[in-house]
């Protein structure tokens, strides 16, 4: 049966109603499916392409300083992302070795094309879950509720609880100098119709940028004038599900630096750089500046540190850390043939920036007064009722002995705070424990957030 929305289109049901829809397919989405799954609930998992499933869209690699801590509790949770990664693993170091423990962190380089395709077979493998190419274009809400997701294709599903992991998709658009291109990376479609959605129902929907570098052919490299750096021959591991071992098989990188010709080079296109151009924000989730900024930013300054990582097993294409940029095409490769060896390099695959909406978890929502004020944990059949917290961070909630792991043991007791729902039906009962998966307006309501 369809029925026509208020834009006078018509719309289908989806069918079966679920516990959970988890909008978006990479690192977050993958473990936000998984984990609910794993709970007992029913999931459905809308993708913009099935093709690109935990793809890796920038540099080869999974930890390293800060990012390592999070892939481990992640693993604690009976996550997936840990022995993904040694699945696809081609380098694995220990990093920091010369200071404290404290500060010493794992980062492993991975395959991207196996990567991928090893995350797509155990979502496709795990019971409650189901996997559609889908781009969700609006949200289904009704008296402060979300009821679920329409798609591009016009089909309404139902469910008690969405989360996003939109990523760069939502409203993403990519720039090189001066040309735009709708997308929410190499060249694949952006999200605007539920960028537009979230606007509309009252969300402080704001701006963020980043951006990628040039992927080049290894065989256009010298690479003897690179330093060669090699993994780590020592025991180690990701997930604690797995022993410390040996990796014998591994792929090097190779380090170089920039020079005074790079920065001179740099500095004669800087005029063509979008942010340059003012046609970017200039804020981000994270400091990754690209060559133009470094020359802005450091002008006295003529040696930055730059690696070639090897995309995979079975390609030439190699990833220039360090040289991030969005001149255009001829450009970058005139400032990558600035440093030695790299002389005739070609260019596989352009840099770009990227900029593309995001929620802010801080703020409020106009119509959040309707909303009860407690929301409860829905792990299997076990329900707890929580207050709900402002902090835009997410911190693990105990969740009254439900287990997340599927190791078979119960030792993943704590759940994630993206597993939140709102009852039909709520009572003034309220618990100690915070959770985070909503936000608390002035008026003591709560209101969603992405997750």
């Amino acid at each position: 049966m369809s029925e026509q929305d208020q834009h006078g289109q018509n719309e289908f049901g989806g069918g079966s109603r679920y516990d959970c829809i988890v909008v978006g397919a990479g690192h977050a989405g993958c473990e936000a499916a998984l984990v609910t799954a794993r709970a007992g609930l029913k999931v459905l998992v809308l993708t913009g392409s099935m093709d690109a499933i935990a793809w890796m869209p920038c540099n080869p690699a999974i930890g390293g300083p800060g990012k390592a801590q999070v892939v481990r509790e992640v693993d604690a949770l009976g996550g997936e992302m840990g022995l993904n990664a040694e699945r696809a693993l081609t380098q694995i170091k220990l990093l920091n070795t010369s200071k404290g423990r404290a500060v010493q962190s794992v980062r492993t380089q991975c395959d991207k094309w196996e990567y991928s395709t090893s995350m797509k077979q155990v979502l496709e493998n795990q019971p409650n879950l189901t996997l559609k190419q889908e781009r969700v274009e609006r949200l289904l809400t009704q008296s402060g509720h979300v009821e679920g997701v329409v798609t591009n294709y016009h089909v309404r599903y139902e469910a008690d609880t969405v989360i996003l992991t939109t990523g760069t998709y939502l409203g993403g658009v990519i720039h090189i100098s001066d040309i735009a291109i709708p997308a929410g990376r190499a060249w694949d479609f952006a999200s605007s119709g539920l960028s537009n959605s979230l606007k509309e129902l009252g969300f402080d929907v704001q701006r963020f940028n980043t951006g990628t570098t040039p992927r080049i052919d290894k065989r256009s490299v010298d690479l003897s004038k690179f330093v060669l750096e090699e993994g780590d021959r020592i025991p180690l591991h990701w997930s604690f599900r797995s022993k410390p071992r040996v990796w014998e098989h591994q792929l090097p990188s190779y380090l170089n630096w920039t020079n005074p010709q790079t920065i001179e080079v740099t500095r004669k296109y800087l005029q063509l750089s979008p942010s340059v151009m003012g046609l970017m924000v200039h804020v981000g989730p994270r400091t990754c500046p690209s060559i133009e900024e470094k020359v802005r930013w450091y002008p006295d300054k003529t040696r930055h540190q730059l690696f070639l990582e090897q995309e995979g097993w079975n390609t030439n294409e190699m990833y220039v850390q360090g040289m991030y940029m969005s001149v255009p095409l001829p450009m970058q490769e005139e400032i990558l043939r600035t440093i030695p060896g790299m002389e005739r390099v070609e260019i596989m695959r352009p840099a770009y920036a990227i900029a593309y909406d995001h929620v802010n978890p801080q703020g409020s929502v106009s119509w959040a007064c309707s909303w009860p004020a407690r929301s409860t944990v829905r792990l299997g059949t076990t329900r707890r009722p929580v207050r709900v917290s402002s902090r835009a961070s997410m911190p693990l909630r105990r969740s009254g002995g439900a287990t997340l792991s599927s190791c078979g043991a119960r030792t993943a007791t704590w759940a994630y705070s993206s597993t939140i729902s709102r009852p039909r039906n709520s009572s003034n009962h309220t618990a100690s424990h915070p959770a985070t998966a909503s936000t608390a307006s002035s008026c003591g309501r709560t209101t969603p957030t992405c997750v």
